[in-house]
Formats: structure tokens, sequence, C-alpha cells
């Protein structure tokens, strides 16, 4: 069987809506996710911003659904996918397993066009609101070790090659990164 490494994190499902009222929206989602324990959902920060209003967090709220307001920040999010799904030049396994039934999620991810003015984001004109779910989870769960430590050669009794350190360190600093 394929083994999971502790830490990834896999989405197994996807739902979308278009034209959806916020409280069926919340019901179905309640109902999809009966039995499973959830311990944190987060969302798009915008869904408690009120115009005056009730705001879509506030209509989930009624509905028993609760969302903490996700971290945004675009820069890192892409970052955190890309350590994820190549966590390192090494033998490192992926961090990040999706479903094969997630097609939206997929698709989104396949098609995602590099913004032309910031090489380090998406552009935002496109289809992005898959991988925009995908990237607040993952700001909640950071991957902050994204490869794996070789521990040094040990020569003689507590002695260490340090000189196979810092040539290692000298390589990792001077290679190209993308």
């Amino acid at each position: 069987g394929r083994h999971i490494p502790k830490g990834a994190v896999i989405f197994y499902r996807e739902q979308t809506w278009k034209q959806t009222p916020n409280e069926t929206m919340a019901k179905e989602i309640l109902e999809l996710s009966s039995g499973e324990e959830i311990t944190l959902s987060v969302a798009d920060p915008s869904i408690f911003n009120s115009n005056g209003g009730s705001t879509i967090g506030d209509d989930f709220n009624r509905a028993g659904l609760y969302f903490k307001a996700a971290d945004n920040e675009r820069k890192s999010g892409w970052v955190q996918y890309r350590s994820r799904f190549r966590p390192s030049e090494t033998a490192a396994p992926p961090m990040l397993y999706l479903f094969d039934n997630l097609s939206y999620m997929i698709q989104t991810i396949a098609s995602a066009p590099i913004d032309k003015k910031k090489a380090e984001d998406l552009d935002t004109q496109c289809e992005d609101h898959g991988l925009d779910a995908g990237r607040y989870l993952l700001m909640e769960n950071l991957l902050v070790q994204t490869a794996y430590f070789t521990p040094p050669v040990h020569a003689t009794k507590g002695v260490i090659h340090i000189q196979s350190l810092i040539d290692k360190h000298r390589a990792d600093r001077n290679r190209t990164k993308i």
C-alpha cells in the first residue's frame, strides 16, 4: 500500500455551487461532513465582509456551520502548494495528495496561468476558487521543513566530518532556485 507521510494534506472531496442560497450551502456542507471529525474550517475572509447587512459567515453560523477567516496571503500560499507538490530535490515524498474525483480542483490547477506582472502569483482574473480554498487550508497547516535532513557521517566516536556539511550547505546556497 501507499504510505502517506506524517504532516501531508489530503484533498478528498469538493463541492461547487452556483446561485445557491447560503443556508442551503451550509446545510449541504454539514450533511457531507456528517460523521467526520473536523477540528478546523477556514474560509475566504471576504465571507465575513458586511455591506450593512448579514454576511455569508453570519448565514453559515445561523445554520450551525462555523468558519475561521483564512490567512489570505497569496504568495506564501502558492509557496505552500509548490513545496508540497515538490518538497525537495531529494527523495522526499510529496506532502499534498489529491483524490482523482476532484475534477474542478485538478482542472483549475492544470489551467491556472501565472500573473504576467507578478511571477510568484497566479493571474487573479482566472478561475481560482478551488485553488484558493486549498491555499487557505495549506496556510493553516504550514509545511515548514521541505527537505529531509541527512545526518552527517561519523568518522570516529563523536567526531563529525564538518567539511561535508559545509560543502553541502555551499552547494545548496549556490543552486538556482525557482
